[in-house]
């Protein structure tokens, strides 16, 4: 339960960053060349939520992964 937890405390950590970040960098088609130390963390935090979630989802019987894969 507690792991549920972690993962919704950083999902929402997340979404109050890319929304911090929208207040600075307009999301734009404009601004899809923008980068800097904030957006790496963004991306390699959702990365790193991704993998924890798929390797939950795997390890559940019900999840029918084997269909997925």
């Amino acid at each position: 339960m507690t792991e549920d937890l972690d993962m919704i405390r950083i999902y929402l950590s997340l979404e109050n960053k890319t929304n911090d970040l929208g207040l600075i960098i307009h999301f734009d088609e404009k601004n899809f060349d923008t980068f800097g130390i904030e957006i790496f963390n963004l991306l390699f935090l959702s990365c790193n939520l991704f993998e924890r979630l798929a390797k939950k989802i795997s390890k559940d019987n019900e999840s029918k992964m084997d269909i997925w894969k």
